[in-house]
């Protein structure tokens, strides 16, 4: 996509879902060609198969927190679309200033506050929530709802990119049934016993940066008995 040379070039990933696509990611047609490539990029290798992650985790039964990180200090605003890939860890660390140095403003500093207080809280119980914040609503895959740090605060609510992450789920889901239906011809070597495996993963899952508040940084957390782990 990085090499797509006009905006029909970077649509035309999609195949049939192409016009549906510039309708989702320019529906004015007034994003420049840089500003689309990082979005479909975003959310081709770190929204979307973060939201999937979510989904199969909370499927698979165990407890999932599916988060969005929009939040820009305050000192960048001016030159920065949005947050950059991993630049919540400063704020979940609280410390703000990691990003910003003495350019911290109270306003950094409460967003530190309020996301350290969340890993904080997951890390001794297993659960984000408590403390006063905003309640931080478990995972479900059937329900449209994801906790999103804001420049405006946190935010819980329905998500704002559900149908752009929707087309590339039914992408993925296309090529999976495409690999699982025509398996590859093995020829066995004589002798040799072969099992024909037609199962074929998913996808891949890669982190790429993604600058602009709508393609922010987005991770999951779940919780197992043998282990808690965020990503």
């Amino acid at each position: 996509m990085g090499i797509a040379n006009s905006k029909d070039d970077l649509v035309k990933a999609f195949g049939p879902d192409a016009a549906e696509a510039r309708k989702l990611y320019d529906p004015r047609g007034d994003q420049t060609l840089e500003e689309l490539k990082q979005q479909v990029l975003a959310d081709k290798t770190l929204v979307e198969p973060a939201r999937h992650l979510a989904d199969t985790v909370a499927r698979s039964g165990q407890p999932v927190w599916l988060y969005r990180f929009a939040y820009v200090s305050q000192a960048q605003r001016a030159r920065n679309m949005g947050t950059l890939h991993g630049f919540e860890i400063p704020f979940t660390m609280n410390f703000p200033s990691a990003i910003v140095g003495d350019k911290v403003t109270a306003t950094d500093k409460a967003m530190g506050d309020i996301a350290s207080g969340y890993w904080v809280q997951f890390g001794i119980n297993g659960d984000p929530n408590g403390g006063g914040r905003p309640v931080w609503p478990r995972h479900d895959p059937v329900v449209d709802r994801l906790l999103h740090f804001t420049n405006s605060g946190v935010v819980v609510g329905t998500d704002p990119l559900k149908s752009r992450l929707d087309l590339w789920q039914r992408k993925w889901d296309s090529a999976q049934t495409a690999k699982t239906a025509t398996p590859a011809a093995i020829t066995p070597m004589a002798g040799v016993p072969v099992t024909l495996d037609t199962s074929v993963p998913r996808r891949t899952f890669t982190s790429r940066p993604a600058s602009s508040e709508r393609y922010a940084t987005a991770g999951t957390w779940r919780r197992s008995t043998s282990r808690t782990s965020c990503g």
